[in-house]
């Protein structure tokens, strides 16, 4: 739904938005749409150390084309956006939520459809739960509530974040290299790293960022305060938790934690890496059933990234979620680095 008495941004043309800094939350933005303003919207919220170049072109470009308006932007201390000492973020995980909801205001918007991966899922849940009139739907793609009982993260993953050190941030191959190196974690082997186009979009993004060693080290060193796992029950908005069964990150029992916590999220597990894949999230084979809203106004998905093109992965998506705001049912709730770092222990409580 979108809102007639908060200003848009003023754009060009309804179908043409190039990169702009925008002001949310008392902070400078760098935010890029696709489609029609006058389209549904999804907001689209990437994990930690990601700018909006982590969601693809293509990606964005086919949400766009199914009569939706898509926004992605840099977090805090990730390309063009504001940032701080390395070290030394001056800001908390709810204030990166805070910014995601200033970015409703800033284009005039009552409620948006959510899309958080990673990280990004997280700061997706806390705006549910604290700002619960600001979203119309969740999509939860890799990422994990906290709280205690959590399976072990992977020992491969816990080595390279606890591993050998940094890079020379001033260069730009070694950066490059460094983010490469994390990124064939997250795909343990699935087939669906392709490292050539990878590097190219990790030096485009090296290249537009104001500081590197901020954006690969800030949101790993921020508070990021109490886990939501105990809070899931009060979302009241239609859930999709997309999660891989092989994740390195938050390992496939951690979505037996969603349905024992939560009455709302459909899930199905994939048959590969979530936190891997930037919008290659589907299979073109998926049940009739998956996707679709059921009375409940909830959905589920199948996914099977191993075995699908990335097209086709799009392809799905694009068409799993929603075209238009779902209106709330009457009565529905309302409501630095290494394995020392807090968002590792944060996400490694057990």
């Amino acid at each position: 739904m979108t809102g007639s008495n908060r200003e848009r941004p003023s754009t060009s043309s309804p179908e043409v938005w190039q990169e702009k800094m925008v002001r949310a939350n008392g902070v400078d933005l760098c935010v890029d749409t696709f489609g029609d303003p006058a389209d549904t919207p999804i907001l689209l919220i990437h994990g930690a150390a990601a700018s909006l170049l982590a969601w693809e072109d293509g990606f964005c470009e086919r949400l766009a084309a199914g009569s939706r308006f898509v926004i992605r932007y840099d977090h805090r201390d990730t390309g063009r956006s504001v940032s701080y000492e390395p070290g030394a973020p001056p800001y908390t995980l709810r204030d990166l939520v805070a910014d995601a909801v200033g970015l409703l205001d800033a284009f005039g918007l009552d409620e948006a459809h959510l899309v958080g991966r990673s990280m990004g899922g997280g700061i997706a849940m806390l705006a549910a739960l604290d700002y619960p009139d600001r979203v119309a739907s969740l999509t939860l793609v890799g990422t994990s509530p906290g709280g205690s009982g959590l399976p072990a993260m992977s020992e491969e993953f816990l080595a390279h974040v606890g591993g050998a050190g940094n890079p020379d941030w001033s260069d730009r191959e070694a950066v490059i290299d460094h983010v490469i190196g994390m990124l064939r974690v997250f795909s343990g082997g699935s087939g669906h790293l392709d490292e050539a186009t990878m590097r190219d979009l990790i030096g485009r993004d090296v290249d537009r960022t104001v500081n590197v060693a901020s954006s690969q080290i800030n949101h790993f060193v921020m508070d990021l305060g109490e886990p939501v796992r105990e809070r899931l029950g009060e979302i009241g908005v239609p859930t999709l938790v997309v999660h891989g069964a092989e994740d390195p990150v938050f390992p496939s029992a951690t979505r037996s934690r969603w349905k024992r916590r939560s009455p709302a999220p459909g899930c199905l597990p994939w048959s590969g890496r979530a936190t891997s894949c930037p919008g290659r999230c589907g299979t073109s084979s998926s049940p009739p059933s998956c996707g679709t809203r059921r009375a409940t106004g909830h959905a589920k998905w199948n996914c099977n990234p191993t075995t699908t093109p990335v097209r086709k992965c799009n392809e799905s998506f694009e068409h799993r979620v929603p075209r238009r705001v779902a209106r709330r049912p009457q009565g529905a709730a309302r409501q630095g680095e290494g394995s020392h770092s807090p968002m590792v222990r944060h996400m490694a409580r057990r």
